[in-house]
């Protein structure tokens, strides 16, 4: 099976839903930034909302960077079989 991940528009339709989200929309694997005053909202967004579906954490790690940590997340949607960090 071919990895798949959330679509560009899906992107844009959180990027309208939170304000403070961003995403490369040219790169292979997308990856959402959001700042962590929405996180919540967002993962229950992305929990419950019908096309994402992406009920499955399957990893969380860390980026130390010099001057603040980054949180990421790899959530998979194992019944749309697509992939979202």
């Amino acid at each position: 099976m071919r990895n798949k991940y959330v679509t560009p528009a899906m992107l844009e339709a959180l990027k309208v839903a939170f304000s403070s989200a961003e995403y490369d929309a040219e790169a292979e694997r997308p990856a959402l930034y959001i700042a962590a005053e929405e996180l919540l909202g967002l993962l229950r967004v992305l929990r419950d909302d019908g096309t994402l579906q992406l009920t499955r954490l399957e990893n969380v790690t860390a980026v130390d960077w010099k001057d603040h940590f980054e949180m990421v997340y790899h959530l998979f949607s194992p019944t749309e079989l697509h992939w979202l960090t």
